[in-house]
């Protein structure tokens, strides 16, 4: 039997959220290009496109789509593209009214930017006439994209490390070496109060010699001790810098929900039921609650990845060549099988031929890097579409328990967020209109 999502358990959450005050998701956007001493000021910001990628990425991902007039991005901006910075200026605006909201302060960072090149039209000349400056100011409007950097990001992106450290788990190298190596981060002429937030749960064991080679990037660094020094998490490993802070964190843990204090938790309503709605989450502490309105996608290849990756996984024990490889007894050396590998199943399968492979790498020590490998195969992506989101609230590594009705019922799933794509444009075209709202696409990894 199945009901309407509004005779359901589900709906007084809905309308808890519906029923909420006003949100901080209305803002008015604007940019300044900064080149060498000079800045210009764009017509309009066309939008902002964020990726946050928790699992194969360090970093946001932005693009940034200006208007600008020909002759501004033909003279003033294109010949000197190699030293641009803009600054993005975030300005929240009331629901209703679309007023400036003076009881919140103005969000402004100044980025390094790449020019994304289309080409020059003064350079290329393939008009009738000869372009000029003015003329181009006059009759064309051109719509430019730069890619931003975070401007700490971009000095850590230069840094290199190497070093060898003793009788020390290889998660507090991680924390040791990023945080000094940050310290000497300087943005605006200030040091930056960057941290390590490492999530519970890795390796502790001391490892009596943690080397990292000469020339090693800093941005690098925590993916090489975790694949390279007998690894840090044993359901998958990730680390991300955001809102100046490095998160150290697990991508498939799927159990921390219950443990942690930061969650989200998202109720999948049907999607003809409330698209477009203003009001679509409720922050209660460090507990966030939204409405998955759009469009959501599942699907499980758990039994397509058992059987074409395994469910399980062996391989040698490098620790034993070195000791307790074999006994000797009456002169005759025996080497026990059981003794010298690792051999794991993640889940027994329903049929009881569990699909065991031998590791790519067949003889090593980093048991955590291989059970990772396990980790990933044993879960599946749910995405879905947040509407007139407020990015701020997703987190590298954060928890996520998603409820939808299986008939009358309330179910739920356990997970953690991978990846964030946030879109920011005017809600209706053309130069004038300036109130911005953000959709943002969110993919978990669910179990």
């Amino acid at each position: 039997m199945t009901i309407e999502i509004e005779h359901s358990s589900l709906y007084r959450e809905v309308r808890a959220i519906i029923d909420s005050p006003a949100k901080a998701v209305h803002h008015s956007w604007e940019a300044i290009i900064h080149v060498g001493k000079f800045n210009y000021t764009p017509l309009k910001i066309i939008s902002i496109d964020g990726l946050q990628d928790f699992e194969d990425n360090y970093a946001d991902e932005t693009i940034v789509t200006l208007a600008l007039s020909g002759g501004m991005y033909a003279k003033d901006i294109y010949p000197f593209k190699d030293q641009v910075d803009i600054t993005i200026l975030r300005v929240n605006i009331n629901e209703v009214t679309g007023t400036v909201n003076t009881a919140l302060p103005v969000q402004s960072e100044r980025y390094t930017a790449t020019l994304i090149d289309t080409g020059n039209p003064i350079i290329e000349g393939n008009g009738s006439n000869t372009a000029t400056k003015e003329s181009l100011d006059l009759t064309t409007i051109t719509e430019v994209s730069f890619q931003l950097v975070n401007k700490s990001l971009e000095q850590m992106r230069m840094i290199s490390v190497g070093g060898i450290y003793r009788n020390t788990p290889a998660v507090e190298v991680i924390r040791c070496v990023m945080t000094n190596e940050m310290r000497k981060v300087v943005v605006d002429g200030k040091r930056l109060p960057i941290g390590v937030d490492i999530i519970e749960g890795f390796n502790s064991a001391k490892r009596d010699h943690v080397i990292i080679p000469q020339g090693t990037k800093l941005v690098k660094l925590p993916e090489y001790i975790h694949q390279n020094c007998g690894g840090i998490y044993s359901s998958g490993f990730g680390y991300y810098l955001y809102n100046d802070h490095w998160y150290i964190y697990p991508c498939y843990d799927s159990t921390r929900f219950n443990k942690v204090q930061k969650t989200l938790t998202v109720i999948n309503v049907p999607r003809n039921k409330f698209t477009g709605i203003e009001k679509t989450f409720r922050v209660d502490g460090k507990t966030t609650v939204i409405l998955a309105t759009g469009e959501v996608r599942y699907a499980d290849n758990t039994e397509v990845q058992q059987l074409n990756f395994g469910n399980g996984l062996r391989f040698a024990a490098a620790d034993n060549f070195m000791k307790n490889f074999s006994s000797t007894t009456g002169n005759k050396t025996t080497v026990n099988r059981g003794s010298n590998n690792v051999e794991v199943v993640s889940s027994q399968r329903v049929s009881g031929n569990n699909n065991v492979h031998m590791s790519s790498n067949s003889i090593n020590s980093n048991a955590f890097a291989e059970y990772s490998k396990l980790a990933k195969s044993q879960g599946n992506l749910l995405s879905f579409v947040w509407e007139n989101s407020l990015p701020s609230i997703i987190t590298p590594g954060l928890p996520v328990k998603i409820l939808y009705l299986d008939g009358d019922r309330v179910k739920e799933i356990y997970g953690v967020v991978l990846k964030a794509h946030h879109y920011t444009q005017t809600k209706r075209p053309g130069m004038t209109d300036k109130h911005y709202f953000t959709n943002s696409a969110i993919s978990v990894f669910v179990k």
